[in-house]
């Protein structure tokens, strides 16, 4: 007999091997009825508190993925959500976190493959003119996005278990697409986009709110964004309602991963939520309540020794993992550095927005 947190097991896997979420598909994968993989759904997921979002896959689009630590000056912090939105809108921002210290911020960005020396630079650059302090870059292979464990996570109350299991379902990591796709367009940006923002809205409303016909959406779903492995699959993630609890992330590196088993134990942590490869290191954030932080950070110890890993550094941090792409208001870098097939960097355009968001937090902060 199957238990509720195997039910729950087989619709986040189903959801993980979709290129486009529907109620349909998900009754088909799981083997249920439409009608109760709707009530399943709505009831253990949207009435828990849980959205289900698309995992873009940045290699597709000509991307790399970075992970940037950025120390802040310290006159600067007034003005770091204002300059948090211009790297949104034009710095190539995909979310970012706060890490305890005030002015650390952690940030992973998409970077086109022919501008990511370009984008090192101006990051230098900030450092010159004395916004940042100093920045350290790390470049990933591959990303991972995972649903909260039905195994530490109720979706049956929308709450934390008040005691988790050590031995979580087995995770795999997915193969995807990871050479750009060479029929990319600026209808395909505004699909991922407007899929971001609004996931659960019919082929119509998508169409309608940009500007397309049903027939250009659907033609570009097929052809483009399914065709070409736009989206990696899709995950369940927290609403707004988690940002008020007693839950905090926790991200960690190790570095020299290799063969000898970090990746596996990696992958067996109760909390995960990301992912992100490189060929010589791994990085883990996770998400979990304020009673269990002690025994995570314990987890990720064992991992280090047991890798024999030679740097491993952990930052902790509010819930605070704001989905760039995600917001309903204003611009992503994806509509905005993204013209006639190709993808464009204006570092001056950035830089001034940076210098005015500076100079408003500066009176914000006299005031």
């Amino acid at each position: 007999m199957v238990d509720f947190q195997q039910f729950m097991t087989k619709i986040i896997n189903s959801l993980y091997q979709m290129r486009l979420f529907s109620e349909d598909e998900l009754a088909s994968r799981t083997g249920m009825g439409l009608e109760e993989a709707k009530i399943a759904f709505r009831q253990y997921v949207l009435e828990s508190g849980l959205m289900p979002l698309p995992s873009i896959n940045f290699s597709a689009l000509g991307m790399k993925e970075v992970r940037v630590f950025m120390d802040f000056q310290c006159s600067a912090i007034d003005a770091i959500p204002m300059i948090m939105l211009s790297f949104r809108e034009r710095g190539f921002l995909v979310s970012y976190y706060r890490v305890m210290h005030a002015c650390r911020y952690v940030t992973r960005h998409a970077v086109p493959l022919n501008l990511v020396k370009s984008y090192e630079e101006f990051l230098g650059e900030l450092v010159e003119l004395g916004y940042l302090r100093n920045f350290e870059i790390k470049y990933m292979d591959a990303s991972y996005r995972f649903s909260p464990s039905p195994y530490v996570f109720d979706y049956r109350r929308g709450e934390w278990n008040v005691v988790s299991v050590s031995n979580v379902e087995d995770r795999s990591l997915p193969a995807f697409k990871t050479e750009r796709f060479p029929n990319l367009d600026e209808v395909d940006i505004k699909i991922l986009v407007g899929l971001k923002r609004h996931p659960l809205q019919k082929r119509e409303n998508l169409a309608s709110s940009l500007g397309l016909t049903l027939e250009q959406v659907n033609e570009h779903l097929l052809d483009h964004v399914i065709g070409g492995d736009l989206i990696k699959g899709w995950y369940l993630y927290f609403g707004p309602k988690f940002n008020e609890r007693d839950v905090l992330l926790i991200g960690a590196y190790f570095q020299d991963v290799g063969d000898n088993g970090a990746l596996s134990e990696v992958l067996r942590l109760p909390y995960l939520i990301f992912l992100g490869r490189a060929p010589d290191w791994v990085e883990s954030v996770n998400v979990v309540p304020g009673y269990r932080i002690t025994s995570v950070l314990e987890a990720l110890e064992r991992i280090m020794r047991k890798s024999r890993s030679c740097e491993y550094l952990a930052y902790i941090s509010p819930f605070y993992d704001l989905d760039a792409l995600s917001s309903n208001t204003g611009s992503t870098f994806l509509e905005n550095n993204f013209a006639d097939g190709q993808w464009t960097f204006y570092p001056e355009m950035l830089l001034d927005d940076i210098r005015t968001s500076v100079r408003l937090g500066r009176k914000g902060y006299q005031s």
